[in-house]
């Protein structure tokens, strides 16, 4: 399987999607390491040289895990300078805008967005918050 170039939000023309999924291994299951075009690291994992080293241009993670919440993630990336798109998947989170609204305003050179998902087993849907106009 390989990680398409609309997977997140659009991509430029030519570019290679690269996904980086942030604390999610140990809850994947099995062969989900062995996607194209997508990496998985830990929120320590994320240094100047791993982020040049895995050329991710979209960063996908949970609003919140043990190791670290949205907020923190977006302020590493930030102080990492990454320019690529940072995507939160959840489900269930009653006003998704207000998280958008908030990594904005804390970071507002981050492209982010949250997408809720809902289904089951292979039956899913996505809905995209925070699109800017």
């Amino acid at each position: 399987m390989k990680a398409g170039a609309n997977l997140f939000g659009c991509s430029s023309a030519g570019e290679a999607t690269q996904v980086l999924v942030v604390g999610a291994s140990g809850r994947l299951p099995a062969g989900f390491d062995g996607l194209d075009g997508v990496t998985f690291a830990s929120f320590d994992d994320l240094t100047p040289d791993f982020m040049s080293r895995s050329m991710a241009n979209v960063v996908l993670s949970a609003l919140w895990t043990d190791e670290f919440d949205v907020m923190d993630l977006a302020g590493r990336l930030s102080l990492l300078g990454f320019t690529g798109r940072y995507r939160v998947v959840s489900c269930g989170v009653p006003r998704p805008e207000l998280i958008v609204n908030e990594v904005r305003r804390v970071y507002p050179f981050l492209d982010f967005r949250v997408l809720l998902y809902a289904g089951r087993g292979r039956l899913v849907s996505f809905t995209e918050y925070g699109a800017q106009s």
